[in-house]
């Protein structure tokens, strides 16, 4: 039986901060809660800079806000959020991207960086002397969390300390590193200290594993919500980021462009709904293909209204990528759509993903599309989907909702990983 009394949970993105790996940190540390004593949350003080979302409530937790002077603060205290973000796709930009990820920038200026590091190594060796049987558990990304639960970990040797990691960060495929070689030893040298890694897919696992050699895969959690009234007009809706040219939605516009020139789909009856940060790139992508007239641009917008979107559209749509040496990049927008228990239409940039493949089959999640196919299939499957809406058919809760929450809830998530831990 594990013996403890105490979690310290370090994370840099914890609520009201407005982000998926936000929601991750919550609901594990929700279910620490319950099984604990003592506990405790060391976040950044940058909450006041991001965009924030108050439906996930944080007054249950003890929250020791750390300070930080990284580059997010001195970017945002000096630009605008949209100046940022527009610089980010500059070549200029990238190399600032890769550079500020990579160590040892990464521990200077990166998320977090020497301040906060600083500030959690103090505000957690203060928690320690008081509970000496204390589980430590860090996520990925910033690295300054796992920076800071490894130092701890050194300083008292009987804690447990529990590394998640949401994105691998030696990956072939965004490749946020100046040398592979660099941030491979760095990932070792940290990593040794972990008691536990925890990570959401096999494919992020296969990427861990020379860093380390306890492994457990643990994908986020699911919460099945009740269904809503739907839209009036038939509506795909996409609650995310598109990460540069990562996930392309461009498919899904020529697919739409062809039913509409035939006449198969109504504009007065069809919407295309947005919601995130990267409208200019969306709309840029739809106008390629003179779909623009049927986007609905939200913008940002709170978790709970996001929600509201993906329950009330007849189609999710999910973006994602793939390639032969990395599969398996489950987002965390995955688990939350299987939440709103509507058919989800996923578009990969990249190679056939056999983790992603299984996971729609087991739990009926809906259509896998992979770029370079044929739109025909994509067609048809809109076609039928548009079809079934005009005759007033539902397609919502064919998922296989009492095998995911069995599976999938965070609680058994959560059961899964004391039984590892154990």
């Amino acid at each position: 039986m594990l013996d403890f009394s105490a979690v310290l949970g370090i994370h840099y993105y914890f609520p009201p901060i407005h982000s998926i790996g936000a929601k991750r940190n919550f609901f594990m540390n929700a279910e620490w809660l319950e099984v604990c004593e003592q506990h405790r949350i060391l976040s950044t003080k940058n909450v006041e800079l991001f965009p924030k979302d108050f439906s996930l409530l944080t007054h249950r937790f003890d929250i020791t806000y750390l300070e930080t002077n990284d580059y997010r603060k001195r970017l945002l205290t000096q630009h605008s959020r949209e100046q940022v973000q527009n610089t980010k796709g500059r070549p200029y930009g990238k190399f600032m991207t890769k550079l500020i990820h990579s160590y040892p920038m990464n521990l200077m200026y990166g998320e977090g960086g020497r301040t906060y590091i600083k500030a959690g190594m103090k505000a957690g060796k203060t928690f320690l002397e008081k509970n000496t049987k204390t589980i430590l558990y860090s996520s990925y990304r910033p690295y300054s969390d796992h920076v800071i639960a490894s130092n701890l970990k050194k300083l008292y040797p009987d804690s447990i300390w529990i590394a998640d990691f949401r994105d691998a960060d030696v990956d072939p495929l965004y490749k946020l590193y100046l040398s592979k070689r660099i941030q491979s030893n760095f990932n070792k040298r940290i990593l040794s200290q972990a008691d536990v890694i925890i990570c959401v897919s096999e494919g992020v696992k296969k990427l861990i594993e020379p860093f380390h050699n306890k492994i457990l895969v643990l994908p986020s959690g699911v919460e099945l919500r009740d269904s809503k009234d739907k839209y009036p007009k038939f509506t795909i809706a996409y609650t995310g980021s598109l990460y540069g040219d990562h996930r392309d939605p461009s498919p899904l516009f020529e697919a739409i462009a062809n039913l509409e020139s035939v006449r198969k789909l109504i504009p007065e009856t069809f919407q295309l709904v947005y919601a995130g940060k990267d409208s200019q790139l969306f709309l840029k992508k739809a106008k390629k293909y003179k779909v623009e007239h049927l986007i609905v641009d939200k913008g940002i917008v709170p978790m709970d209204e996001a929600m509201d979107i993906q329950s009330k559209a007849h189609i999710n749509l999910l973006l994602t990528s793939s390639i032969s040496n990395y599969q398996g990049i489950l987002t965390g927008k995955l688990f939350e759509y299987i939440g709103a228990q509507v058919p989800i239409l996923c578009l990969v940039n990249g190679t056939e993903d056999k983790e992603l493949n299984t996971i729609f089959e087991k739990y009926n999640l809906g259509n896998i599309q992979y770029s370079g196919q044929n739109t025909f299939e994509l067609r048809g499957y809109l076609n039928d989907a548009y079809d079934d809406y005009s005759h007033g058919k539902s397609r919502d809760g064919k998922s296989n909702s009492q095998l995911i929450m069995s599976e999938l809830s965070w609680k058994a998530q959560f059961n899964t990983l004391l039984e590892y831990i154990s």
